[in-house]
């Protein structure tokens, strides 16, 4: 009986600790949502959504609301708008949005 009970005990806090165990890397990446207008004002933001999202989201039936996930410096941002948000950022001029700097 007493053997039972030391191989259930065993179990239990194996089971416990398989489930503790997963590889949920993602967990602890940050996440922001945020809009597109605001985006804009970050200049290396703006430039990860030129480089990571594709003007083919907007080519849809109907104006409305659209929603994507863009990587900058390791946080997830999950960037919306509505279809006229999208249009005016994407007709800006990359040059204005991404000024150098340099320094002397």
């Amino acid at each position: 009986m007493k053997a039972t009970k030391f191989f259930l005990m065993i179990a239990l806090v194996s089971f416990a600790l398989m489930s503790f165990a997963g590889n949920d890397v993602d967990r602890f990446t940050p996440k922001v949502k945020i809009s597109i207008e605001k985006a804009a004002h970050n200049p290396g933001l703006a430039k990860a959504i030129y480089e990571q999202v594709d003007r083919a989201l907007l080519n849809t039936d109907g104006p409305g609301n659209f929603t994507t996930e863009v990587k900058f410096k390791g946080t997830v941002f999950f960037v919306y708008g509505t279809y006229s948000q999208w249009m005016d950022f994407f007709t800006r001029d990359m040059g204005k949005i991404v000024k150098q700097k340099i320094d002397l």
